[in-house]
């Protein structure tokens, strides 16, 4: 196995979100002449996020009970997860984790896991989280699988996908699975 680079994750600043925007369109809808086993071209077409949307939420993280990790590697972006508190029916803290992607030539050496892992580290000790919450397209069981390794499971509850969002638009009917861990 190739030795990797040191990665580094940190807070996102708007000087990465260049980067970042890219980093996340590939790891949702491709990256030219890589294969990534986390894509949904064959899904929904169009982007993932703007870059005006993605610094908009990078500029909010403070005051908005969200925060923004990425993973550098040679000073390059290489990975994101975004985690965001709320309270749940039960009035309990949750934290739900989306814009994660990790930049497909990186796949499967473990950013994934690390991005992840600090994002939930932080959830517990600064927002005391009880639980993680994601929502996952109901078409990718291949990615269920990562997740449920984690320690991730479906609640059986479904979400529509939504429309009217600048995130792409479905090829197909999709909705997402909500999954859950317990910390």
């Amino acid at each position: 196995p190739h030795l990797m680079a040191e990665v580094t994750i940190t807070k996102a600043h708007t000087e990465l979100s260049e980067q970042m925007v890219q980093v996340i369109n590939w790891a949702y809808r491709g990256k030219e002449g890589v294969d990534s086993w986390t894509g949904e071209k064959e899904y929904i077409s169009g982007i993932r996020i703007t870059l005006h949307d993605l610094q908009d939420l990078i500029t909010k993280q403070e005051q908005e009970d969200s925060v923004i990790f990425t993973a550098l590697m040679n000073e390059r972006v290489v990975g994101t997860i975004k985690a965001e508190r709320y309270h749940d029916s039960e009035g309990e803290i949750c934290a739900e984790f989306g814009l994660f992607s990790v930049d497909p030539s990186q796949q499967s050496h473990g950013i994934g896991a690390r991005l992840l892992n600090t994002a939930e580290e932080f959830a517990q000790t600064e927002w005391q989280a009880k639980k993680g919450v994601m929502w996952l397209l109901d078409v990718r069981d291949d990615l269920y699988q990562w997740y449920s390794r984690r320690g991730y499971i479906k609640t059986g509850r479904k979400e529509p996908f939504p429309e009217h969002v600048d995130c792409g638009a479905p090829r197909v009917p999709l909705r997402f699975d909500v999954l859950e861990r317990r910390f």
